[in-house]
């Protein structure tokens, strides 16, 4: 049962704040694509190749998110893993759209959606609220970091690292040499 405002139901404000975080995730996460995948990326690339880069961006990304609440062996490996799938799916695009908006909907989704922490910082407001019972295992629900800090997200992240790996080589052997 919803509750009732002057204007219908309470969660209409609720979803206008909502979508206005998704605006603000898009700026965000865009700022660190651009800076990261966008720069970082094509620079390190080019002097170092691919390893170089891999190292450049994910040594970047996550000292950027390496001082956040709850930051620890778990977190890093995520950063990690996130890193390098980020990198090999913005080198097979050629560009920035697709990592920009993984990025943005997953801190948004996380946040603002659902209310669990994004890389250690809690959302002051979600449209949903997933709290954590006292029996989830931190290594599964990543503890006070968030999912950011979760082995089920590390696996997931290891899996995309190689699809988007597969993805980089596919286009590599189709250009001409």
């Amino acid at each position: 049962e919803f509750l009732e405002s002057p204007t219908g139901p309470a969660y209409w404000p609720a979803l206008g704040w909502v979508l206005l975080a998704l605006a603000a995730f898009v700026v965000q996460s865009g700022a660190e694509e651009l800076l990261v995948r966008g720069y970082l990326v094509q620079v390190w690339y080019r002097r170092t190749g691919i390893v170089g880069a891999v190292i450049a961006s994910t040594l970047f990304f996550t000292l950027m998110h390496g001082s956040n609440t709850g930051f620890g062996l778990l977190p890093l490996l995520v950063l990690v893993a996130v890193s390098i799938a980020l990198v090999f799916w913005a080198l097979a695009e050629g560009g920035l759209w697709g990592v920009l908006s993984f990025h943005a909907v997953w801190n948004w989704a996380q946040g603002s959606l659902f209310g669990i922490a994004v890389s250690g910082n809690a959302p002051p407001n979600s449209l949903f609220a997933v709290v954590e019972t006292g029996e989830a295992h931190p290594l599964l629900t990543g503890g006070v970091y968030g999912l950011e800090g979760s082995l089920l997200t590390l696996g997931v992240l290891v899996l995309l690292s190689a699809c988007t790996i597969t993805a980089f080589a596919r286009v590599r052997s189709r250009q001409p040499a």
